[in-house]
């Protein structure tokens, strides 16, 4: 069923064949349904910024909690999080909406910590080489 508001009419019909009906207008609303959904920037961390944005994109919802998987939680609509800087770590997020019925939607994202490979070229190199 859609969402709506929607009208009610019931017909009673006795034993002996006389009916009668009612109508009630308006009677019944339907609300959709809450949708979690969100993104997140960026999705594949380096050590030397764990912050990452989350941009929630949720329909039909009005509360929101959010599990970072390292053990942290918010309750905001778009959060901002800076996860610890240990490398090579995926953390599985989770954001729960719902609306004022308490009927509720999960989504889930992997964030990826990932260590960075620097490399260090000696000026000294690259002058050999041309000589």
């Amino acid at each position: 069923m859609n969402a709506g508001t929607y009208d009610v009419s019931l017909t009673v019909t006795s034993p002996e064949g006389c009916v009668s009906n009612v109508n009630y207008p308006d009677y019944i609303t339907v609300v959709a349904s809450p949708v979690a959904a969100f993104s997140a920037t960026p999705t594949i961390v380096p050590l030397a910024n764990t912050e990452v944005v989350f941009e929630n994109e949720s329909l039909n919802s009005d509360t929101y909690f959010w599990d970072f998987g390292d053990e942290t939680n918010a309750a905001f609509i778009n959060p901002v999080h800076v996860y610890p800087v240990i490398g090579n770590v995926d953390y599985t997020v989770m954001l729960i909406a719902s609306n004022y019925l308490n009927c509720v939607d999960t989504a889930y994202l992997q964030i990826t910590v990932e260590d960075e490979i620097i490399i260090y070229v000696q000026m000294f190199l690259h002058l050999m080489m041309m000589t």
